[in-house]
């Protein structure tokens, strides 16, 4: 029974590891994977055990060149544990907004330095970005507020227009459209509502990545009915819309956001 999961080297391998949060205990285990595709050791970084969280999101968010692990718990606290080479460096080192209603969360580089960001939906529907430091600490809180007092329930991060940042794409709620707030390499909204897609539909989850291989993010899409579908993107513009619609029969759930 795992609800959430996230991908990143937590061993500092060159190979991606997977990490997974289990819903019945809140444990979380890790497998190690190795260069030819097999995992290599499981549970090696048990940590956190048990413990009531939610959510989670990797990223360095240290700069240190090791994926870290970031925890939202289910009364609102958010935690980091920092990782370097396969074990736990330390352990809450960015404790921050503490005690307040989160519901969705997303990393990247959303101001170009090379350390990872978190991005916060919280439950009313208002959005901010914490920028970190090199040091591991948050350099500036709330500075790419943006979107205020509107319904969005899901987010992805990724480079949609293909600039070298990271920028937002949003899911609202109460109709299904899609937004998507492209930023400049310092940390600001350039545009916004660029990529408006899909508009209205019912989608649950969305999760980001390049599914054709050409260096811009894409989408890929989860309907309430369970049907997938993938809306591939180019220089900021949808190229082709369910192109890779695949696994046509419904029932599918989440795996991972």
């Amino acid at each position: 029974q795992y609800t959430y999961l996230a991908t990143g080297d937590f061993n500092g391998d060159g190979t991606t590891d997977v990490l997974w949060l289990r819903n019945a205990n809140g444990k979380v285990i890790v497998d190690l994977m190795s260069t030819a595709g097999t995992v290599q050791a499981t549970n090696t970084l048990k940590f956190r055990d048990p413990a009531q969280y939610t959510y989670l999101a990797a990223g360095d968010f240290n700069g240190d060149g090791t994926t870290d692990v970031l925890w939202l718990k289910s009364n609102g606290r958010v935690f980091v544990d920092l990782i370097t080479v396969g074990s736990v460096l330390t352990s809450n080192a960015l404790k921050f907004r503490d005690a307040v209603q989160w519901t969705y969360l997303a990393s990247g580089d959303f101001n170009g330095d090379g350390t990872t960001d978190v991005l916060w939906l919280k439950s009313n529907g208002r959005v901010y970005v914490d920028l970190m430091s090199t040091a591991g600490t948050v350099q500036a809180s709330n500075a790419l507020k943006f979107r205020d007092s509107a319904q969005y329930t899901y987010l992805a991060a990724g480079d949609f227009n293909g600039d070298g940042t990271t920028d937002a794409l949003w899911l609202r709620n109460a109709n299904g459209k899609v937004i998507v707030g492209l930023m400049s390499g310092t940390g600001t909204v350039q545009a916004t509502n660029t990529l408006k897609i899909r508009d209205p539909a019912q989608y649950t989850y969305l999760a980001a990545g390049d599914f054709n291989g050409d260096g811009t993010t894409d989408v890929l899409w989860l309907k309430s009915n369970g049907r997938v579908f993938v809306d591939l993107i180019t220089a900021g513009s949808v190229l082709s819309t369910n192109a890779l619609n695949w696994r046509s029969t419904p029932g599918w759930v989440l795996l991972s956001k």
